[in-house]
């Protein structure tokens, strides 16, 4: 039955990442996103790849919308930059807010 639920609860997480990065493909894809919100945090492409446990051309393949991102990836890049997966939904005002947040350190990294 656990399983069922787990098996049941992944495919809602990858319908609403395909959701959301559908209507993100004006904007250029769910790499860009990746992209916009790792440089917000001021980051280095191969620190996020270390901190995320993938290598650097994994990410840089993913940045540049040359490898899709598989859910399990996405939640270890948006956790290793401090961001949750509605941060991918949210408007820019609001994941400005979370960003102050973060820097005045409200907000942990782990």
């Amino acid at each position: 039955m656990t399983s069922i639920v787990a098996v049941l609860i992944s495919m809602l997480h990858q319908a609403i990442l395909r959701f959301l990065f559908s209507a993100r493909s004006s904007m250029g894809g769910n790499g860009t996103r990746i992209r916009t919100l790792r440089q917000r945090r001021g980051l280095m492409s191969k620190d996020l790849a270390e901190r995320a446990g993938i290598t650097p051309q994994s990410l840089s393949r993913i940045e540049n919308g040359k490898h899709d991102v598989v859910f399990k990836t996405l939640q270890k890049l948006l956790s290793a930059m401090g961001y949750e997966l509605k941060d991918l939904s949210v408007e820019s005002s609001a994941l400005e807010n979370r960003n102050q947040r973060y820097a005045q350190g409200m907000i942990a990294t782990e």
